[in-house]
């Protein structure tokens, strides 16, 4: 089982190659993201040719629970691959906003975006994303540099002190 966990290329959609979102299963059993499918011209498999109606596609409810599930269990281990949104915590996360230091998915993204203010915010593809520890004196700063003389990664706030 930890081997099917761990892989990276399972659940990935060979069309956007990205982490499954809203997984679909076409007649031939291959697994694509269902907005990827569907808009796809002309509709045929990927990976077998074979075709396919892109109405009759929906989201496979078990698989994109198994999917969730994994995230969930992934983000305990410290696996960053897979990101659930933090706010709704049901959907997979496509953005990861450096302002926020936060993971969100496109809906709860543009509820709490939406503000002018908010524009400025740093936004990125979550799978882009590349996240730095919490500083271990100033914990609601991430680390930025590396400190020669005490051989630590230190944030902004401890680089002025030494």
């Amino acid at each position: 089982m930890s081997n099917f966990i761990s892989s990276k290329n399972k659940f990935g959609c060979s069309i956007c190659l990205k982490s499954l979102k809203d997984p679909a299963i076409l007649s031939c059993n291959h697994m694509y993201c269902l907005p990827c499918v569907q808009n796809r011209q002309p509709s045929k498999c990927p990976s077998c040719s074979k075709s396919y109606i892109p109405r009759e596609l929906e989201v496979n409810a078990a698989l994109n629970g198994l999917l969730k599930d994994l995230a969930k269990d992934n983000l305990l281990r410290g696996n960053s691959d897979v990101r659930i949104c933090e706010v709704c915590d049901k959907a997979f996360a496509s953005k990861y906003c450096s302002t926020c230091n936060g993971y969100f998915c496109d809906g709860c993204l543009s509820t709490i975006h939406n503000n002018p203010v908010m524009k400025k915010h740093g936004v990125v593809d979550a799978s882009t994303a590349i996240i730095y520890p919490a500083c271990s004196v100033h914990s609601n700063k991430n680390v930025e540099y590396y400190c020669n003389t005490c051989n630590v990664l230190v944030c902004c706030g401890c680089s002025k002190r030494s």
